[in-house]
């Protein structure tokens, strides 16, 4: 099995259109590809903003196939407006302990974050 954490650092837009809209999208989506085992969402106890996800692949194949699929990104894309930081993501075969997320890679703010942001532009 192959789980990749994931934390998405959203605003308060964000998190509701996470929770109404983008969730049930996503989790009714990925259910249909294959090698697909599980998903789970819950809040970070420690951050307001931070929501973590954690997906469960059959193998490496199955998640890369998922990743390479034009729907992920798209589904990244949906979230790229209410970002106010970069997304974290670790993935594990399970074979060692996962870090602490400040271990884990990175993605660079979304320009369209950026420029929401400097223009004063609520998403």
């Amino acid at each position: 099995m192959i789980s990749v954490y994931v934390k998405h650092f959203l605003n308060k837009d964000g998190r509701v259109f996470f929770d109404d809209k983008w969730y049930p999208y996503v989790n009714e989506r990925i259910r249909k590809q294959e090698g697909f085992v599980s998903i789970e969402a819950s809040r970070d106890s420690f951050c307001k903003n931070c929501i973590n996800i954690l997906v469960v692949f059959e193998n490496q194949e199955k998640l890369m196939a998922w990743v390479n699929h034009p729907d992920h990104q798209t589904v990244i894309n949906d979230l790229d407006i209410y970002r106010i930081q970069g997304q974290r993501w670790y993935v594990s075969d399970g074979s060692v302990p996962v870090p602490d997320s400040e271990l884990w890679d990175e993605a660079p703010m979304p320009l369209s974050s950026v420029e929401n942001s400097k223009c004063g532009l609520k998403p």
